[in-house]
């Protein structure tokens, strides 16, 4: 029994060691991208001229804007939970 619980505590550690790396390169990559203006058709703008026009820039839910976010983005997308609506 104890080591068995141990080796469940090993793989948890792991494959925590291997989100933790994917969600500071997934930071590096997609910091303050995964979000959208309010106006839905203008799909080129960006976070700084969606500022500048007076509009509202909106987060989605699933986002890599801190390391906290990521994680449970990381492990919505690992769990094929609602991937699809973060891809």
């Amino acid at each position: 029994m104890v080591k068995s619980l141990f080796q469940i505590i090993n793989i948890v550690a792991v494959i925590l060691l291997v989100f933790m790396v994917f969600n500071v390169f997934a930071m590096h990559l997609y910091q303050n991208k995964m979000g959208y203006c309010e106006n839905l058709m203008n799909f080129n703008i960006s976070y700084n001229d969606c500022l500048n026009a007076n509009k509202q820039w909106i987060n989605h839910p699933y986002n890599f804007d801190n390391f906290v976010n990521g994680l449970f983005t990381l492990t919505m997308i690992s769990s094929l939970d609602a991937w699809g609506e973060i891809m």
